[in-house]
């Protein structure tokens, strides 16, 4: 992971985040930024990181993640999808 360049990346939360304890506390995670920062890049690595600890991942992209959510408000699956899904 290049630290130097200007995206805004703080060691620590990266380093905290690939530990997996957020996963196993429940929570999930955004990411957010501009086009071409490395959002999807750290998605894949957090869930590769994820799997190798044995844990379950899934990867939406917002477009996705909305349908999906629309979809199963509509077939009353809209909780277990929430207990479901880890955001990245």
């Amino acid at each position: 992971m290049d630290y130097t360049s200007h995206r805004g990346l703080d060691r620590k939360v990266i380093e905290d985040l690939a530990t997996c304890h957020w996963i196993r506390n429940g929570r999930n995670v955004i990411l957010t930024g501009a086009t071409g920062v490395g959002k999807t890049w750290l998605a894949c690595a957090f869930s590769n990181r994820a799997c190798r600890e044995g844990l379950s991942v899934r990867y939406y992209r917002v477009p996705r993640l909305a349908h999906e959510l629309t979809l199963a408000r509509g077939d009353g699956s809209f909780l277990k999808l929430l207990g479901a899904v880890i955001l990245l």
